[in-house]
């Protein structure tokens, strides 16, 4: 991408449902923010569930939401999660919320 001009900014999260929470997509959202990205952001998920969700929910949420690509790396994901065009982070109390 950055050889055909695209800025790139990466922010690697750590993978595993204990962190598909509100806490890490805030830190998600923190990186956009120091990074000065807009309406014009495009987020690009590479990895697994958790990875897709966490990023989708990131995506629809940041300034009301932005450009969203999945990439599912695992075979669960390729034939689940990416597939319903839905994403959730867990609460405490519930998962997917």
């Amino acid at each position: 991408l950055e050889q055909q001009g695209v800025l790139v900014d990466s922010v690697i999260l750590p993978d595993g449902e204990q962190y598909k929470s509100l806490t890490v997509m805030n830190d998600v959202f923190t990186a956009l923010l120091e990074k000065n990205h807009n309406r014009d952001t495009t987020l690009l998920a590479l990895g697994g569930g958790v990875i897709g969700d966490l990023t989708g929910f990131a995506a629809a949420s940041y300034q009301r939401g932005v450009r969203f690509i999945q990439v599912p790396t695992t075979l669960l994901s390729q034939v689940d999660s990416s597939v319903g065009g839905k994403t959730a982070v867990n609460h405490p109390l519930g998962k997917n919320m």
